[in-house]
């Protein structure tokens, strides 16, 4: 990926902001896309996920990229309780 712009995420827990995963982005890629490569480390599916921007409670939209977004950047993540819509998607 010689060239291509990466991002350092870290995802901490929203609540005691203790370390669950760090991952390199590529810059072009999406909220959605950072949710679906930690949803295995994390344990979390896509669709109960939160992803709350760092200093603030604004959830972090699924069609944002990284480009432009502080580096190295942390994100605070909120597990959302189970619903049978889960068992849709």
């Amino acid at each position: 990926m010689d060239g291509v712009p990466m991002h350092r995420v870290d995802i901490v827990y929203a609540v005691s902001g203790g370390l669950l995963v760090s991952v390199v982005m590529p810059a072009a890629a999406t909220i959605f896309q950072l949710k679906e490569r930690i949803q295995g480390p994390v344990g979390v599916s896509i669709y109960r996920q939160r992803l709350l921007m760092p200093d603030q409670d604004v959830e972090a939209l699924n069609t944002m990229t990284f480009a432009g977004l502080p580096e190295p950047l942390t994100l605070r993540l909120v597990k959302l309780s189970y619903t049978d819509d889960d068992a849709e998607n």
